[in-house]
Protein backbone atom coordinates (compact mmCIF):
# COMPACT_ATOMS: atom_id res chain seq x y z
CA UNK A 1 0.00 0.00 0.00
CA UNK A 2 2.26 2.78 -1.26
CA UNK A 3 -0.24 5.59 -0.89
CA UNK A 4 -3.07 5.78 1.59
CA UNK A 5 -6.02 7.84 0.49
CA UNK A 6 -8.40 8.73 3.29
CA UNK A 7 -11.91 9.63 2.31
CA UNK A 8 -15.39 9.75 3.73
CA UNK A 9 -18.03 7.20 2.88
CA UNK A 10 -21.69 7.91 3.48
CA UNK A 11 -24.24 5.18 3.90
CA UNK A 12 -27.95 5.42 4.45
CA UNK A 13 -29.93 3.26 6.84
CA UNK A 14 -33.57 2.50 7.41
CA UNK A 15 -35.07 2.30 10.88
CA UNK A 16 -38.14 0.21 11.68
CA UNK A 17 -40.52 0.59 14.60
CA UNK A 18 -40.30 -2.04 17.33
CA UNK A 19 -43.17 -4.51 17.34
CA UNK A 20 -44.07 -7.65 19.23
CA UNK A 21 -44.34 -8.58 22.90
CA UNK A 22 -42.22 -6.96 25.58
CA UNK A 23 -39.23 -8.89 26.88
CA UNK A 24 -37.69 -8.84 30.32
CA UNK A 25 -34.16 -7.74 31.13
CA UNK A 26 -33.29 -11.36 31.83
CA UNK A 27 -34.59 -12.45 28.41
CA UNK A 28 -32.63 -9.67 26.76
CA UNK A 29 -29.47 -10.62 28.60
CA UNK A 30 -29.80 -14.29 27.62
CA UNK A 31 -30.38 -13.32 23.98
CA UNK A 32 -27.33 -11.04 24.00
CA UNK A 33 -25.15 -13.75 25.52
CA UNK A 34 -26.35 -16.27 22.92
CA UNK A 35 -25.60 -13.81 20.13
CA UNK A 36 -22.15 -12.95 21.51
CA UNK A 37 -21.30 -16.64 21.75
CA UNK A 38 -22.27 -17.33 18.13
CA UNK A 39 -20.47 -14.18 16.95
CA UNK A 40 -17.30 -15.21 18.76
CA UNK A 41 -17.40 -18.63 17.15
CA UNK A 42 -17.87 -17.19 13.64
CA UNK A 43 -15.53 -14.21 13.71
CA UNK A 44 -12.11 -15.79 13.12
CA UNK A 45 -11.95 -15.25 9.36
CA UNK A 46 -13.12 -11.65 9.56
CA UNK A 47 -10.63 -10.85 12.32
CA UNK A 48 -7.69 -12.16 10.31
CA UNK A 49 -8.51 -9.72 7.52
CA UNK A 50 -8.86 -6.80 9.95
CA UNK A 51 -5.51 -7.63 11.54
CA UNK A 52 -3.77 -7.97 8.16
CA UNK A 53 -4.99 -4.60 6.89
CA UNK A 54 -4.50 -2.99 10.30
CA UNK A 55 -0.85 -4.00 10.46
CA UNK A 56 -0.20 -2.53 7.02
CA UNK A 57 -1.74 0.75 8.14
CA UNK A 58 0.14 0.95 11.44
CA UNK A 59 3.49 0.42 9.74
CA UNK A 60 2.86 2.57 6.63
CA UNK A 61 5.33 5.44 6.26
CA UNK A 62 3.37 8.40 4.84
CA UNK A 63 4.82 11.83 3.82
CA UNK A 64 4.45 13.43 7.26
CA UNK A 65 6.60 10.64 8.70
CA UNK A 66 9.59 11.57 6.53
CA UNK A 67 12.74 11.45 8.63
CA UNK A 68 10.86 10.22 11.70
CA UNK A 69 11.11 6.85 13.40
CA UNK A 70 8.01 5.02 14.65
CA UNK A 71 7.60 5.62 18.37
CA UNK A 72 4.72 3.47 19.66
CA UNK A 73 5.27 0.02 21.09
CA UNK A 74 3.20 -2.67 19.40
CA UNK A 75 2.80 -6.43 19.78
CA UNK A 76 1.10 -8.26 16.93
CA UNK A 77 -1.30 -10.15 19.16
CA UNK A 78 -4.98 -9.35 18.72
CA UNK A 79 -6.70 -9.19 22.10
CA UNK A 80 -10.07 -8.32 23.58
CA UNK A 81 -11.83 -8.07 26.92
CA UNK A 82 -12.54 -11.37 28.65
CA UNK A 83 -16.34 -11.75 28.79
CA UNK A 84 -18.87 -14.45 29.68
CA UNK A 85 -19.23 -15.52 26.05
CA UNK A 86 -15.45 -16.00 25.81
CA UNK A 87 -15.43 -18.15 28.92
CA UNK A 88 -18.23 -20.29 27.49
CA UNK A 89 -16.69 -20.77 24.05
CA UNK A 90 -13.12 -21.44 25.20
CA UNK A 91 -13.77 -23.09 28.57
CA UNK A 92 -12.01 -20.40 30.59
CA UNK A 93 -12.23 -20.76 34.36
CA UNK A 94 -14.15 -18.08 36.26
CA UNK A 95 -11.21 -17.18 38.47
CA UNK A 96 -8.96 -16.39 35.49
CA UNK A 97 -8.42 -12.64 34.94
CA UNK A 98 -6.65 -11.10 31.97
CA UNK A 99 -7.13 -10.21 28.30
CA UNK A 100 -8.36 -12.69 25.73
CA UNK A 101 -6.19 -13.62 22.74
CA UNK A 102 -8.26 -13.52 19.53
CA UNK A 103 -5.55 -14.05 16.93
CA UNK A 104 -2.20 -12.89 15.54
CA UNK A 105 -1.48 -10.04 13.12
CA UNK A 106 -0.32 -11.53 9.78
CA UNK A 107 3.19 -10.35 8.72
CA UNK A 108 3.98 -9.06 12.22
CA UNK A 109 6.87 -10.42 14.27
CA UNK A 110 4.35 -12.19 16.48
CA UNK A 111 2.76 -14.08 13.57
CA UNK A 112 4.48 -17.40 14.35
CA UNK A 113 4.15 -17.32 18.12
CA UNK A 114 2.70 -20.34 19.86
CA UNK A 115 -0.49 -18.51 20.82
CA UNK A 116 -4.04 -19.49 20.01
CA UNK A 117 -7.52 -18.01 20.22
CA UNK A 118 -8.78 -18.62 23.74
CA UNK A 119 -5.44 -18.07 25.49
CA UNK A 120 -5.58 -15.44 28.24
CA UNK A 121 -2.68 -13.08 28.95
CA UNK A 122 -2.68 -12.73 32.74
CA UNK A 123 0.69 -11.00 33.20
CA UNK A 124 2.84 -8.83 30.97
CA UNK A 125 6.33 -7.69 31.97
CA UNK A 126 5.65 -9.12 35.42
CA UNK A 127 2.52 -6.99 35.91
CA UNK A 128 -1.05 -8.23 36.14
CA UNK A 129 -3.24 -7.26 33.20
CA UNK A 130 -6.87 -7.38 34.28
CA UNK A 131 -8.14 -5.27 31.38
CA UNK A 132 -7.23 -3.94 27.95
CA UNK A 133 -6.21 -0.53 29.26
CA UNK A 134 -3.50 -1.99 31.48
CA UNK A 135 -2.30 -4.32 28.74
CA UNK A 136 -1.93 -1.57 26.14
CA UNK A 137 -0.29 0.83 28.62
CA UNK A 138 2.47 -1.67 29.35
CA UNK A 139 2.92 -2.56 25.70
CA UNK A 140 3.03 0.99 24.29
CA UNK A 141 5.53 2.25 26.86
CA UNK A 142 7.86 -0.75 26.53
CA UNK A 143 11.49 0.20 25.80
CA UNK A 144 12.77 -3.33 25.35
CA UNK A 145 12.47 -5.37 22.16
CA UNK A 146 10.45 -8.06 23.88
CA UNK A 147 8.07 -8.59 26.78
CA UNK A 148 7.66 -11.67 28.94
CA UNK A 149 4.08 -12.83 29.20
CA UNK A 150 2.33 -15.34 31.44
CA UNK A 151 -0.58 -16.96 29.64
CA UNK A 152 -3.41 -19.11 30.90
CA UNK A 153 -4.13 -21.88 28.43
CA UNK A 154 -7.17 -24.09 28.79
CA UNK A 155 -6.92 -27.85 28.53
CA UNK A 156 -9.23 -30.00 26.45
CA UNK A 157 -12.10 -31.67 28.24
CA UNK A 158 -11.02 -34.67 30.23
CA UNK A 159 -12.91 -37.94 30.41
CA UNK A 160 -14.51 -36.74 33.66
CA UNK A 161 -15.87 -33.62 31.96
CA UNK A 162 -13.74 -31.28 34.06
CA UNK A 163 -12.07 -28.23 32.63
CA UNK A 164 -8.54 -27.34 33.46
CA UNK A 165 -5.75 -25.07 32.44
CA UNK A 166 -2.09 -24.25 32.87
CA UNK A 167 0.15 -21.20 32.89
CA UNK A 168 2.64 -21.03 30.03
CA UNK A 169 5.29 -18.38 29.38
CA UNK A 170 5.87 -16.71 26.05
CA UNK A 171 8.18 -13.95 24.84
CA UNK A 172 6.27 -11.32 22.85
CA UNK A 173 8.32 -9.29 20.33
CA UNK A 174 7.82 -5.54 20.57
CA UNK A 175 7.74 -3.60 17.31
CA UNK A 176 7.62 0.17 16.72
CA UNK A 177 4.72 1.58 14.72
CA UNK A 178 3.66 5.06 13.66
CA UNK A 179 0.19 5.08 15.19
CA UNK A 180 -1.24 4.58 18.64
CA UNK A 181 -4.13 2.30 17.66
CA UNK A 182 -5.55 -1.20 17.96
CA UNK A 183 -8.19 -2.90 15.82
CA UNK A 184 -11.31 -4.77 16.86
CA UNK A 185 -14.26 -6.45 15.16
CA UNK A 186 -17.70 -4.95 15.79
CA UNK A 187 -20.68 -7.35 15.79
CA UNK A 188 -22.78 -5.30 13.41
CA UNK A 189 -24.00 -5.99 9.85
CA UNK A 190 -23.83 -2.27 9.05
CA UNK A 191 -21.23 -0.94 6.62
CA UNK A 192 -19.64 0.94 9.45
CA UNK A 193 -16.48 1.58 11.45
CA UNK A 194 -15.78 3.75 14.47
CA UNK A 195 -12.92 5.11 16.54
CA UNK A 196 -12.81 5.93 20.25
CA UNK A 197 -9.44 7.08 21.57
CA UNK A 198 -7.01 4.43 20.27
CA UNK A 199 -9.64 1.71 19.74
CA UNK A 200 -10.86 1.21 16.17
CA UNK A 201 -13.83 -1.09 15.55
CA UNK A 202 -14.70 -2.41 12.10
CA UNK A 203 -18.19 -3.76 11.44
CA UNK A 204 -18.70 -7.13 9.80
CA UNK A 205 -20.84 -5.38 7.18
CA UNK A 206 -17.91 -3.17 6.16
CA UNK A 207 -15.61 -6.17 5.77
CA UNK A 208 -18.09 -8.05 3.61
CA UNK A 209 -18.87 -4.94 1.55
CA UNK A 210 -15.24 -4.33 0.56
CA UNK A 211 -14.13 -6.36 -2.43
CA UNK A 212 -10.44 -6.24 -1.55
CA UNK A 213 -8.04 -5.18 1.20
CA UNK A 214 -7.38 -1.77 -0.36
CA UNK A 215 -11.06 -0.84 -0.13
CA UNK A 216 -11.14 -2.00 3.49
CA UNK A 217 -7.96 0.03 4.16
CA UNK A 218 -9.78 3.20 3.09
CA UNK A 219 -12.48 2.65 5.71
CA UNK A 220 -10.03 1.64 8.42
CA UNK A 221 -7.61 4.41 7.46
CA UNK A 222 -10.38 6.98 7.79
CA UNK A 223 -10.94 5.90 11.41
CA UNK A 224 -7.20 5.79 12.03
CA UNK A 225 -7.04 9.43 10.98
CA UNK A 226 -9.75 10.31 13.51
CA UNK A 227 -7.95 8.66 16.42
CA UNK A 228 -4.55 10.04 15.34
CA UNK A 229 -5.92 13.58 15.23
CA UNK A 230 -7.69 12.95 18.55
CA UNK A 231 -11.12 13.81 17.23
CA UNK A 232 -13.94 13.37 19.72
CA UNK A 233 -17.68 12.97 19.30
CA UNK A 234 -19.36 16.34 19.77
CA UNK A 235 -22.18 16.42 22.29
CA UNK A 236 -25.41 18.12 21.39
CA UNK A 237 -26.31 21.16 23.46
Amino acid sequence: MAILIICSLAFSSVSCASTGPKITKEDRKRAEEAFNTKFLQASGGWLERVYRVGYRLLTARVPNHAGKDPKYGFVGVGVDELKDASREVYGIDREVRGVLVRGLYPDSKAERLDLRAGDVIVKLDGKKVKNLGKYFKIMRSAHADELKAEIWRGAVYSSTGRRGGEIVERTLPVERVFYNAQFFLAPTPDVDASAAYSKIEVGVGAIRYCQNDDELAVIMGHELAHTTLKHVIKRRA
